[in-house]
């Protein structure tokens, strides 16, 4: 008597699980535009520019850090 009350949960419980299984879902999705994103990320590489001047017409460049507002290295002759 008990195996068989114990099979016929398990064909209830298992007949109640198969609707679920095939049961379909419409998903929507938004995309996010970058902007929207940035708010939260801040970068880890710094940011490597190159900085120009002109004295007497001649041109000089040299590399600026603009994450840590430094200078690297010296002028050079472009």
């Amino acid at each position: 008597m008990k195996k068989t009350a114990k099979k016929l949960t398990l064909l209830c419980l298992m007949a109640a699980a198969l609707p679920l299984a095939a049961t379909t879902f419409n998903a929507t999705t938004t995309v996010a535009q970058a902007d929207e994103i940035s708010d939260g990320i801040s970068t880890r590489h710094d940011i490597i520019v190159w900085r120009y001047k002109t004295i007497k017409g001649v041109v000089y460049y040299r590399q600026y850090n603009a994450s840590k507002q430094k200078w690297i290295g010296h002028w050079q002759l472009a």
